[in-house]
């Protein structure tokens, strides 16, 4: 017969139970950075070593995670996260050790013999919110600064990706101290308990709406917060463009990779009103090239993550008149 899929919900106590292991989780990140071993450079390095090789260990496994949550073409999950990433180590292993170093500061004469510097402390225990459109990058190179400052780190990724959180949850600490650096997988209400808690610092990705909650949270600890919203990205095209099929091509390009699930995605198109007919042609045209005449069944097109947001996205396209 068919399948059906059956809702099972956890038990009150159940609940209880595992948000109480949320705070067990942050006082053993607490403790393990009172302890100060975060601190030397031969160990951020060591960290940052063992997180590389969880990247490229687990780089099929990765791959095929972004696809069974986002069915993210192969060549979009090598571009957008794993060759990025292995960028991003490239860039901290050249520069942790100047990162680190003391930089002198020129001091008030009256205080002459004395010498002047800043010295860049870790600030502590960080917790990182995660989106689930890049999940691994957006999760990961925050989680790299964390390291690079002597800092441990709790990672909330998105429920939006379960693949993805499930992966790092069982791979992280395999690949680094699993006292100082934790995965916790759910929803908003495993969210909203961790920002309860007092953290050092909060880094968080995502929509506004939820960076306001976010934000009101860490306020009452006085919790310093590093966010990225997103914003408003237009493209403008001149009049004075010569090819219009190179620029739909990169517009379409712009606009699809990862299905505009993209901050830096461009929302809409500023042009000359004698311009729009030819523009509107060339897009079409770009976009059939691109991914056939039934872009839905195309295995470049990636897809969106949830039929909550498609809704969403099908109620914007039919309320406008654009």
């Amino acid at each position: 017969g068919p399948w059906r899929c059956i809702s099972v919900q956890p038990t009150a106590g159940a609940r209880e139970e595992r948000m109480a292991g949320l705070e067990g989780i942050h006082a053993e990140a607490v403790r393990a950075f009172e302890t100060h071993k975060t601190r030397p450079y031969e160990w951020r390095v060591a960290q940052l070593k063992g997180l590389k090789a969880m990247v490229v260990e687990r780089q099929e496994e990765m791959i095929c995670a972004m696809i069974k949550d986002l069915s993210r073409p192969r060549a979009e999950c090598d571009l957008g996260e794993i060759s990025a990433l292995k960028m991003h180590f490239d860039t901290f292993f050249a520069n942790l050790k100047t990162w680190m170093a003391p930089e002198g500061r020129p001091i008030w004469g009256m205080l002459a013999p004395g010498k002047g510097e800043v010295r860049r402390e870790p600030i502590g225990t960080v917790l990182i919110i995660a989106p689930f459109n890049f999940p691994f990058i957006l999760t990961l190179k925050p989680l790299m600064g964390c390291i690079a400052a002597g800092c441990c780190a709790v990672i909330k990724p998105s429920d939006a990706t379960p693949a993805c959180s499930a992966l790092l949850q069982r791979y992280l600490p395999q690949y680094v101290d699993n006292s100082c650096y934790h995965v916790v997988q759910g929803g908003a209400a495993e969210a909203a308990r961790l920002l309860e808690l007092r953290w050092d610092k909060i880094l968080f990705t995502g929509s506004t709406r939820v960076a306001k909650s976010v934000a009101a949270a860490a306020a009452k600890h006085l919790t310093p917060c590093l966010m990225e919203c997103g914003g408003k990205n237009a493209a403008f095209v001149d009049d004075k463009v010569q090819n219009l099929n190179v620029v739909a091509r990169r517009l379409t390009w712009a606009r699809t990779f990862n299905c505009g699930q993209t901050c830096l995605a461009p929302d809409y198109v500023l042009c000359k009103e004698g311009m729009v007919g030819a523009l509107v042609e060339a897009l079409g045209r770009s976009i059939r090239d691109a991914f056939g005449e039934n872009p839905r069944a195309s295995p470049d097109l990636s897809r969106v993550v949830s039929s909550e947001a498609a809704a969403r996205l099908k109620g914007w396209i039919e309320g406008t008149t654009g």
